[in-house]
């Protein structure tokens, strides 16, 4: 970033672990915000993976630089008072408890907002506010198995499905987040308001996976609803993953992929190509 940081002079307050909210409050640090990381007393759980010093591992410095911590029992009688007072000064503030949990410690965005007016809440769930699965907790290799994304990627290992990129849905959900937060700032500009920004990674592993997302019914209805019934005679004979991944309909683009996106071989070593038009 230049010297005219887009986020300079804004006070964030993250309430997160793991991937999707810590990246997302570090993308805004290195904007030029100011982020207080509310932890545990034993601190996130990434500080625990593979330790360079105590406390301290690769993992936790790629997603929480340029942070102050602050560690708190939540639950402890005196951590209110605190998070009024961290709350009361900030713009922004960041969660993704696992769902129910904020309620609980009196942190939901409804109860936050009404309380702090101006400030911005943004929250991450793992399946989003409403639906079937909006009380489920879950990580990102759960979410890619839910959304399909696994299905997406052909990984296999020892005939099982296996994670894609790993935490793909997760770091998605934080530049989603991101995005929403910048969109919120600037609307209070002219409203005054705060406002409630919420994602998930479910939400993230479906836009990870947009190109298989889309169906044009006038054309594609008959085949999808063939496929559909295959897949399910396939489950009924007792198929595995890879015989059922083989049966899904594949399109022309996978014959290009074929030729002009793909790897080859050559005398020093392997290339990648890639040709979307004539001209390249």
């Amino acid at each position: 970033m230049s010297d005219e940081q887009p986020f300079a002079g804004i006070r964030v307050i993250e309430f997160g672990q793991f991937v999707a909210v810590p990246f997302c409050s570090q993308l805004l640090a290195q904007g030029g915000a100011e982020v207080i990381k509310v932890e545990s007393l034993e601190g996130d759980p990434v500080r625990q993976l593979g330790q360079l010093v105590e406390g301290e591992t690769r993992i936790f410095l790629s997603r929480n630089r340029g942070k102050h911590s602050l560690p708190l029992a939540l639950r402890h009688p005196a951590a209110a008072d605190v998070i009024d007072r961290l709350l009361g000064n900030a713009d922004v503030v960041l969660m993704n408890f696992r769902p129910g949990l904020a309620a609980s410690i009196g942190l939901d965005p409804k109860t936050l907002h009404a309380r702090y007016p101006r400030l911005v809440i943004g929250t991450v769930t793992p399946f989003g506010e409403h639906g079937p699965d909006a009380s489920r907790a879950g990580m990102d290799i759960v979410v890619q198995a839910r959304s399909g994304l696994m299905v997406a990627n052909g990984r296999e290992e020892h005939g099982r499905p296996a994670q894609g990129d790993p935490v793909s849905a997760d770091y998605m959900c934080a530049m989603t987040l991101a995005f929403g937060i910048s969109a919120a700032l600037l609307r209070r500009t002219a409203t005054g308001e705060g406002s409630i920004v919420h994602t998930s990674l479910l939400q993230a592993a479906l836009t990870i996976n947009n190109n298989q997302m889309l169906r044009v019914d006038s054309v594609e209805s008959e085949q999808h609803a063939v496929a559909i019934q295959r897949l399910r005679e396939r489950r009924r004979e007792g198929a595995g993953y890879a015989e059922l991944r083989s049966s899904l309909p594949t399109s022309r683009a996978s014959s290009i992929r074929s030729v002009y996106f793909r790897t080859y071989n050559s005398s020093d070593g392997w290339i990648a190509v890639a040709c979307g038009s004539p001209r390249l």
